[in-house]
């Protein structure tokens, strides 16, 4: 995809070329030009990968396997689908955004429904069935049919002389195989393509009478000698009808004159249109009925190679990219920019002056090689020929506001959209505070720290909402003077408050007390200073929350929307067992962990607490997220002691800050435990060793 798949087209067409040059003569003369073009693989991949390809290729590659689906999907495009569908892996096409709403058996019911309709349109060629296998699928959504009478047909054709068929009319009197109801709905979608040619169009045995006296008529024979005619007579006559120099003849017939002296002479009822389809079937015997195919567009093609869409990729969506290098000053000497890229593997521009609403000095004081930020698409930012974005990341181009303006602008002319909040959107009302509430919400404190502030929680994340992920602010607890609250920017609209109990007041009276005690404990470690807070204790535990941020499995979104991007990504190829990283909005302050484990495609949930020390994950330290992923990798399905998918995770994490982080430590020995306890084992074996001299002086 993307430019690979741009240099690989380059690299066919040179090719392509040089055998034309080289091999001029073995090229038809009718060909004018060999064109390479990109093409949607998606069922072809699907169906490379289905238990029945895999089944009768069983001693081929999966390349191997894959080239011949892709062969089959282009010549057969609705007996590959019917294979996948039969064996149950169509649903797992991405064939809409919405197709999550739908439960399995209601997309199974909409596929069966849509090939239901393709293959009675397009018919099936039953010899072409019976003699290659991978086309047998088709014949269970033939009308009347199904998986048990189709493979019932299939064996009666086998079974008999030649193993194939000559004519419809076999499958009643010779094989005896389709009763008279049946054949009456199936026969017209089975084509037999041999001597009779009425076999091979979707007109109806029942009426070839008709059809022969709709010819006579045309070319002026006597209808009844021509029904009387051998076979090799009504051939000819067939086709002759069917040359277009004769087209004329059948155009100008009273169809509707013809119709009535049916129903009233024969008493036929009334098969006007039925007429009508047989002189176009006349013309184009299972004329192709399908949209022509073309060769994709220039958004077509931008899509095939990346992934997105319309939907996905459009001016004011808000997109998820890495920062994959700073670029100080750009060739025609610009300001500079930063290029990225999006999870599609397409490439971003935000240029400097994009990144903030602020100035900004150096690209490296705002962005970092391998974060991951939010930005938004720019007006007219899509550069489909060159595959590149323009993007904007600076506070004003992400602010609620401008994602109001994009929205009106965008949707606001759509005739199904409403701008406001339709009956039962309101959410539930607040509840009223009550009068107890009115209290101060804490004690002004006398702090001189840079990073302190007398304000409220509320107040504290209203100050860190417009700031970075990472920010914190030091403010009076709610709990009284013996204690801080330390307010971290978790995430977006994420906010985690920790408790820190101060010591011993210095002093006596009213104004010791609003002054800052010491030592000063924070989940269950003592500093003396906020100084020694930040360095030890906050500065770790921001670094290690940044680093998961910007770690390359890192995907925002809620766990729905994680969900379905590890569907979507296990549907693409579905020998892989994906994973994604992302932060918990059900529980504030921890990272969720979210894989699919088995070929089932249940999405698997743990939770992951960060600490100064590293992540915390099912009860272990980990000093880097790679690490964690690693172990992850090798226990896939360890016991996580309540913190799997499902629920406990919150309760985990109550449980472990009611415990100090020192007692949580001691399951897990330091190195310089370990070295203490070597050092002591060594010196009683020495002790022991003189005492034992000593006794045998």
């Amino acid at each position: 995809g993307g430019a690979a798949g741009r240099v690989l087209k380059d690299a066919i067409i040179q090719v392509v070329g040089k055998i034309v040059e080289d091999h001029a003569r073995a090229i038809p003369e009718e060909v004018d030009t060999i064109a390479v073009h990109f093409l949607d693989d998606t069922v072809p991949a699907l169906a490379s990968n289905c238990a029945a390809m895999r089944a009768e290729l069983t001693e081929h590659s999966v390349e191997v396997r894959h080239a011949v689906a892709l062969g089959r999907y282009l010549r057969n495009p609705a007996g590959v689908m019917a294979g996948l569908a039969a064996g149950g892996e169509a649903t797992a096409l991405p064939l809409s955004p919405l197709m999550d709403a739908l439960t399995e058996e209601e997309k199974k019911a909409v596929l069966e429904r849509g090939l239901l309709d393709l293959v009675n349109q397009v018919g099936v060629d039953i010899n072409a069935a019976v003699a290659h296998p991978w086309q047998q699928p088709q014949l269970h959504f033939v009308a009347g049919l199904g998986p048990r009478k189709a493979g019932a047909l299939v064996a009666a054709i086998r079974a008999s002389d030649g193993g194939a068929l000559e004519s419809r009319e076999e499958l009643v009197t010779e094989l005896g195989c389709l009763g008279p109801c049946v054949f009456r709905n199936a026969a017209s979608s089975l084509r037999v393509v041999d001597d009779f040619i009425l076999d091979a169009t979707r007109i109806h045995p029942a009426i070839y009478p008709h059809v022969l006296e709709i010819i006579a008529n045309a070319l002026d024979y006597d209808p009844e000698q021509l029904k009387a005619a051998t076979h090799s007579v009504q051939k000819k006559t067939l086709e002759k009808s069917m040359d277009p120099e004769h087209w004329d003849k059948l155009a100008v017939l009273d169809l509707r004159a013809y119709a009535e002296y049916l129903r009233d002479t024969v008493g036929a009822g009334w098969l006007l249109q039925t007429l009508r389809d047989v002189r176009m079937e006349l013309h184009a015997p299972y004329g192709e009925i399908r949209p022509k195919w073309s060769q994709p567009g220039t958004w077509e093609e931008f899509s095939l190679l990346t992934g997105e869409t319309t939907a996905s990729l459009c001016p004011g969506k808000l997109v998820q990219v890495t920062v994959k290098k700073l670029v100080p000053r750009g060739l025609d000497g610009g300001a500079g920019h930063v290029l990225v890229q999006l999870e599609s593997g397409v490439t971003g521009i935000i240029e400097k002056e994009d990144l903030s609403d602020r100035p900004v000095e150096r690209l490296e004081h705002k962005v970092a090689v391998g974060q991951v930020i939010t930005a938004r698409i720019k007006m007219k930012g899509i550069d489909l020929d060159n595959q590149i974005v323009q993007l904007a990341c600076k506070g004003s181009s992400l602010a609620k506001e401008e994602s109001a303006r994009w929205e009106a602008q965008l949707w606001g002319q759509k005739r199904f959209y409403s701008l406001t909040p339709l009956d039962g959107e309101l959410p539930k009302p607040a509840r009223k505070p009550k009068k107890a509430a009115a209290r101060p919400l804490f004690v002004h404190r006398n702090i001189d720290h840079p990073l302190f502030a007398n304000m409220s929680a509320v107040e504290a994340q209203d100050a860190l909402k417009t700031r970075d992920i990472g920010d914190v602010l030091l403010r009076p607890s709610s709990k009284g003077v013996t204690h801080l609250s330390l307010t971290v920017k978790f995430y977006d609209d994420i906010f985690v408050h920790y408790d820190i109990k101060e010591g011993k007041k210095p002093g006596m009276g009213h104004t010791a007390n609003l002054a800052l005690g010491t030592p000063l404990t924070v989940e269950g470690v003592d500093y003396e200073d906020l100084d020694e807070v930040y360095a030890r204790h906050v500065e770790p535990l921001v670094g290690h929350l940044k680093n998961m941020i910007r770690h390359r499995k890192f995907r925002r979104g809620t766990k729905r929307e994680v969900d379905q991007r590890l569907k979507a990504e296990m549907a693409r190829h579905p020998d892989t067992r994906p994973y994604a990283l992302s932060v918990s909005h059900e529980h504030q302050g921890v990272f969720c962990l979210s894989a699919i484990l088995s070929k089932t495609g249940n999405v698997h949930h743990e939770f992951i607490s960060v600490r100064p020390e590293g992540f915390r994950f099912r009860r272990m330290e980990f000093p880097s997220a790679d690490r964690m992923l690693a172990y992850f990798k090798v226990n896939p399905n360890a016991p996580t002691d309540g913190a799997a998918a499902g629920g406990g995770a919150g309760q985990q994490r109550d449980r472990e800050r009611e415990q100090p982080r020192a007692q949580q430590q001691q399951a897990m020995p330091t190195q310089q435990q370990i070295a203490a306890a070597v050092q002591a084992q060594q010196q009683m074996q020495q002790m022991q060793h003189m005492q034992q001299q000593q006794q045998q002086q």
